[in-house]
């Protein structure tokens, strides 16, 4: 009689070198995961993420690779640091990653050539296409290592009549137009929020127009912090909206264009968005926001 042969389980190493909110949302999928499943799982970052890693915390290991600039690599900021520098990049990451998490399967966020020339020779995999992010970590998960389901499933009750209101991003086509601020705040305070602009040091409002301004470090523990406060919070396309759904908090997404691959999941499942120059049909829908956020 032949002895079965058992293979052992894989193990994954998500690799994040690039954004913030990538990061943030990987976390806020594996947070979700039974131990059994974490146990296989790992974070490997560039430097310029320990920072957010430190204020995230994840329940899994992470892995810094090992790379002399700590900003953000140069390959994924060709504009401003030129050809050169990127090649440079590019060399580096892809020495850093051969070496790292060596016994795991690398899970790449895409397939654009960079992410093929820093993996190298490793085994990796992509995570598949889907209409959401939160839903492409979802169903790499299902297929790894069952139906779990990993989405977020609530949100924290808070004892908080307060909307935290973002209107900047790192990218300035993304800002919030002043004019809809006002509108948004608006129509926070008629279903009886209170609205706070929560703004990190350096983001100025020349003319708050009677709205109540919060101001805190530039740093990614204060801003969750901060967001912990509030019962929902209304944000530019950008990191607010994604650590306040890493927070269990509701997030509404103001967005210049539609960009639904990268709204938080609960904001993507319930459609709590809305786009700079369809107003009537932003507004329907932050009504809809708030009412649930009274809930």
């Amino acid at each position: 009689m032949m002895k079965e042969i058992i293979k052992p389980a894989m193990h994954f190493a998500f690799v994040q070198v690039k954004a913030f909110g990538d990061l943030t949302v990987t976390a806020t999928i594996l947070r979700n995961l039974p131990q059994e499943s974490l146990a296989r799982c790992k974070i490997v970052v560039a430097p310029h993420l320990v920072e957010l890693v430190n204020a995230l915390a994840p329940v899994c290991d992470v892995e810094v690779l090992d790379l002399i600039d700590r900003r953000l690599p140069a390959l994924f900021d060709l504009k401003k640091r030129g050809l050169f520098a990127g090649a440079r990049s590019a060399l580096s990451l892809r020495r850093s990653l051969a070496k790292a998490a060596p016994q795991a399967t690398f899970v790449m966020p895409s397939a654009r050539l960079r992410e093929h020339f820093i993996v190298g020779r490793r085994s990796s995999l992509i995570l598949p296409k889907a209409s959401n992010v939160y839903v492409a970590h979802e169903q790499f998960i299902n297929q790894q290592f069952g139906a779990i389901g990993c989405l977020p499933k609530h949100h924290k009750t808070i004892q908080s009549s307060r909307i935290a209101l973002c209107p900047f991003s790192r990218v300035s086509a993304k800002n919030i137009p002043w004019d809809l601020v006002v509108e948004l705040a608006d129509a926070c305070s008629r279903k009886g929020f209170e609205v706070e602009l929560l703004l990190l040091e350096g983001e100025d409002v020349a003319n708050p127009e009677g709205l109540r301004a919060r101001v805190i470090p530039r740093r990614f523990d204060a801003l969750a912090a901060a967001l912990s406060t509030y019962s929902g919070v209304v944000s530019a396309d950008s990191l607010p909206a994604h650590l306040g759904e890493y927070c269990n908090i509701p997030s509404f997404v103001v967005s210049p264009v539609p960009n639904c691959y990268w709204l938080p999941a609960h904001a993507f499942k319930s459609e709590h968005w809305g786009v700079f120059n369809r107003r009537v049909e932003l507004h329907e829908r932050l009504i809809e926001f708030l009412c649930a956020a009274k809930r």
